[in-house]
Order: C-alpha cells, then structure tokens, then sequence
C-alpha cells in the first residue's frame, strides 16, 4: 500500500498535479494561497508546507483527528482530542499559540468526521452521532 497524497487541478479542467509527496490527506490552502496546511496519515498531525513546493514543517501535534480541523484568516481551529474532555481550540497564526474555546462535552466518534468555521469566525460546527443526530452550533465563543 501506497501513502496518500495531495493534488490539484485548475478549476478549468486540465491535469492533476502533485502537491505533497511525503504524505497528506485532508488539505486546505491558507487565505492568500501561499501556504498549504494538511494532515498526514503517515506521521500524524497537522502540517504546512509554502506553495508552490516549499518544504514542509508540522503545525500541530500528533494525536489530531483527521476530519476535525478547519484554517482560516486567523489560525485553525481543532478539536482537541488529546485533553480530557474534547476541546475546540484555536492556534494563533499571529503568536503561534493554542487557546481553549469551548468543551465539547461529549464522547465523539472519530469514524464520522465534521468540522467547520464560519467565514467571519464566529461559529463552528461540527459533527456529533447519538441516538438522535442534530447540527450543534457555538455561538459567540470568542
């Protein structure tokens, strides 16, 4: 078995091209496209790497989901499984820190990924399976 890559085709159609070639999976591109973030089935957590073929460093630690994250303008926002509750936290871009958000409060199931901020970073939603699914939704957290 291989390691799982990243590409991208121009919106137009045309070829695909390789972007990371030690490993990446689930990939976002930074706000003014010089940087790709991206996690890494192969050596977990998250990633960055300066486009068009810069060299690559990690972000975030080991131990991240991999459908659990979302970047933005600011930093990206994660759930953090490695405390003990699940935790929304945010890591800073500006001062390279993690801050606390919001406790989940819950068990989650890592099979069924969802995570998402909200263009003006005032909401996160995300994905929670019970007997009984509903969309939560974090208002206000900052």
């Amino acid at each position: 078995l291989g390691v799982w890559q990243l590409f991208k085709v121009p919106v137009q159609g045309g070829n695909a091209i390789q972007v990371t070639t030690a490993g990446g999976f689930i990939g976002f591109e930074s706000a003014d496209g010089s940087e790709l973030y991206y996690w890494k089935d192969n050596d977990y957590g998250i990633w960055k790497m300066r486009l068009p073929n810069g060299g690559e460093t990690r972000v975030l630690p080991v131990g991240l989901d991999w459908g659990r994250w979302a970047v933005t303008r600011n930093g990206i926002y994660f759930i953090d499984t490695n405390l003990a509750d699940p935790t929304i936290s945010f890591f800073n871009f500006a001062d390279a820190k993690t801050s606390r958000i919001a406790t989940v409060g819950k068990e989650l199931f890592f099979e069924v990924p969802g995570f998402d901020v909200s263009p003006d970073e005032r909401r996160v939603l995300f994905l929670q399976v019970e007997k009984e699914t509903d969309i939560m939704l974090i208002e206000n957290f900052q």
